[in-house]
């Protein structure tokens, strides 16, 4: 629904590319935006521009998120938060 709604409030603005992650959730957020925007408007898929969920972490500091890392031992990479994902999950 967010989604739609963006896609209403960005309709009439011209876009050279459209930038979204390889992540299925991603294209399906951005799907109702891409399908607005100006006809021929190319969208791009970047790996790079993922992001990872933090699981019962999410929306806390990142230095909070940093003290249950450090706590647990693991890598900066490895590190999977409770419910959430590390880094090899999206790589």
């Amino acid at each position: 629904k967010q989604a739609v709604l963006v896609a209403k409030r960005l309709q009439g603005i011209h876009f050279s590319a459209i930038y979204i992650s390889d992540l299925s959730r991603t294209k399906q957020t951005a799907d109702p935006i891409i399908r607005r925007a100006n006809a021929g408007t190319p969208a791009f898929t970047d790996s790079r521009l993922r992001e990872k969920g933090a699981g019962h972490l999410e929306g806390l500091p990142i230095d909070h998120i940093e003290k249950h890392r450090k706590q647990s031992g693991q890598s900066f990479r490895a590190f999977r938060p409770p419910g959430g994902e590390n880094w090899e999950d999206v790589a």
